[in-house]
């Protein structure tokens, strides 16, 4: 996501316990991320273990990032005059 750093405005990570129906705890973390637009994303992911939790929300956020960040790049293009 550092490609993307001047894209964003902040993020904000949490990691939480759950208690899972099934028995036992899952570990939650949510992310949000504030572009420079204004826009907000939010990522989240449960897994068993806080790392694999965090690690899968990152990567969800990153492709939302990278989404957002080419499809604006592609409307700033496509608004742009055409210069013979």
């Amino acid at each position: 996501m550092s490609r993307f750093e001047p894209e964003l405005h902040s993020v904000k990570a949490r990691l939480s316990e759950s208690q899972n129906p099934l028995g036992g705890v899952d570990q939650r973390c949510s992310v949000e991320a504030r572009m420079q637009s204004g826009r907000v994303l939010r990522a989240e992911a449960i897994a068993d273990r806080k790392e694999t939790a965090a690690g899968r929300c990152a990567a969800r956020l990153a492709l939302l990032v990278a989404a957002v960040a080419v499809d604006g790049a592609a409307r700033q293009r496509s608004a742009s005059p055409i210069r013979p």
